[in-house]
């Protein structure tokens, strides 16, 4: 799938920075024209500087109008993290390229969003697709089957047809007898279901941000419920209860992440 057809439905690459820079173009604008007003009106009103006018909210600290680029710093960052979204990157990467990417844009570390920087971090990462679904197997690998598990559903050698994954799922907030996975696990579920689907032949990268046993978790009354590849159990103790329904793949996923392989030799 080509850079610009995951953003097409939407608006074209180019289209998104024209709007991005018009948008910031304007804030250094209307910055510019309000720190303007503030200066008249100060320099008509203000006896001195214990009584400055100033722009605000009543119920708000007056803003700083003259310092438009740290706010042109946090817009340029959100507008990072909606493009990452619009590209659906987050579908293919594994748990830590997806937290490094995080990390880069909350330190302002990637550059000014132009087409090219664009197009080119995307290209980037689509064209390490395979390499990002074998790191993500390994990653869900080692999520599944917990060292020193004290839950003897769970195999330190291998992943068996069921797993249980502390602290995976919580009670919802909002509706009763239902749950929702723990966000800090967000990337965990989606690396989940893109292993399993690429391993079923049906492609390696999921079909929305979440994967979709993160929505039947949210949907399911009680906290049981099931998709594609997996059934499913949630407990208040906020562990997950996970069956895997095709016995074969999981066979095949222990034999790719090198399951057995970890068993001690026989004496």
């Amino acid at each position: 799938m080509s850079v610009h057809s995951h953003i097409e439905r939407h608006q074209s690459v180019v289209e998104v920075v024209r709007v991005y820079e018009e948008a910031a173009e304007e804030v250094r604008q209307g910055f510019a024209l309000i720190a303007s007003a503030e200066q008249k009106l100060n320099a008509t009103f203000t006896l001195d500087h214990h009584t400055g006018i100033s722009v605000r909210d009543e119920h708000r600290m007056p803003y700083r109008w003259t310092d438009v680029e740290t706010v042109l710093v946090a817009l340029r960052r959100d507008v990072w993290r909606a493009i990452v979204e619009r590209l659906e990157l987050r579908r293919v990467m594994s748990v830590a390229r997806a937290k490094q990417l995080d990390d880069q844009i909350q330190n302002d570390e990637l550059p000014e969003i132009t087409v090219d920087n664009v197009t080119t971090m995307a290209r980037n990462y689509m064209g390490s697709l395979d390499l990002m679904l074998e790191e993500a197997v390994g990653e869900v690998f080692e999520w599944l089957r917990p060292r020193r598990s004290q839950y003897k559903t769970n195999s330190e050698f291998e992943v068996g047809r069921k797993v249980i994954i502390p602290g995976a799922v919580e009670e919802s907030y909002t509706r009763s007898m239902r749950f929702r996975p723990d966000y800090y696990f967000d990337q965990h579920f989606v690396a989940l279901e893109n292993v399993f689907s690429m391993l079923a032949g049906e492609g390696g990268v999921a079909k929305s941000h979440r994967s979709k046993l993160y929505d039947a978790i949210c949907e399911a009354e009680g906290g049981r419920g099931e998709t594609r590849f997996f059934r499913f159990r949630c407990c208040k103790n906020k562990n997950l209860h996970l069956e895997f329904k095709d016995p074969a793949l999981v066979k095949r996923f222990n034999q790719i992440a090198g399951g057995r392989r970890l068993k001690p030799e026989a004496a």
